[in-house]
């Protein structure tokens, strides 16, 4: 239960634009699927947070610029320079997120990569809908 509830923690804090998943971590969620239920938990945390970072990460770009850069609103006059911005940034989010995810499975597990990928993006059109 202990790592349980460090793991729930770690997954919990991965709210950062680069997070970083150590070692620790990916033993603590192997050793946590012998016991489905919280395993599940902790892999709702993660995604419950890695999704929060990506929409509020998409909105600063968006609004405040990102890295240095000007906000992508500042080219919504050119419809075309617009899109391909912000789907340039989403497909650099999402790649992140991707190898993020794989650093934390093993070689045999990575059917799990797209359906956690798939629930960590499904927060990025809330921001386009506005």
């Amino acid at each position: 239960e202990r790592l349980y509830h460090w793991t729930q923690s770690q997954c919990r804090s991965m709210t950062g634009d680069l997070p970083s998943s150590s070692p620790a971590l990916r033993r603590a969620l192997q050793e946590l699927k012998e016991r489905p239920i919280l395993y599940k938990y902790c892999i709702d945390e993660y995604v419950l947070a890695r999704r929060s970072a990506l929409v509020q990460g998409f909105i600063d770009a968006l609004t405040r610029g990102t890295g240095g850069g000007r906000p992508i609103e500042l080219v919504s006059h050119d419809p075309v320079r617009y899109v391909g911005d912000m789907l340039g940034w989403l497909h650099q989010a999402i790649a992140t997120e991707k190898d993020h995810i794989s650093s934390l499975y093993v070689d045999g597990e990575k059917e799990w990569v797209a359906g956690l990928l798939a629930s960590i993006t499904e927060g990025a059109g809330r921001p386009l809908r506005m």
